[in-house]
């Protein structure tokens, strides 16, 4: 399965009330924020996943891209 199996990510309902995603400029939670996106935020695009697994996808929304932690994405199945 690659990323061309799912429709777009949304940020999941565990990015706590009033809370943002961080986005990083490498897959590490130590990387430098780069953005930040609501947690209400749709219509996300996914761009990579890093090398090392599942952990982290490169992201990108509005001209917004960075990594994000993947436990803060859904995913729908795009079958």
């Amino acid at each position: 399965m690659t990323l061309a199996d799912f429709n777009l990510p949304n940020l999941r309902e565990n990015v706590p009330q009033g809370d943002v995603l961080n986005l990083r400029a490498q897959p590490d939670a130590k990387s430098a924020k780069v953005a930040m996106l609501p947690r209400d935020a749709t219509g996300i695009s996914a761009d990579a996943v890093a090398v090392k697994g599942l952990d982290w996808i490169r992201i990108s929304k509005d001209g917004k891209s960075g990594w994000a932690n993947a436990k803060f994405l859904s995913w729908d199945s795009g079958g």
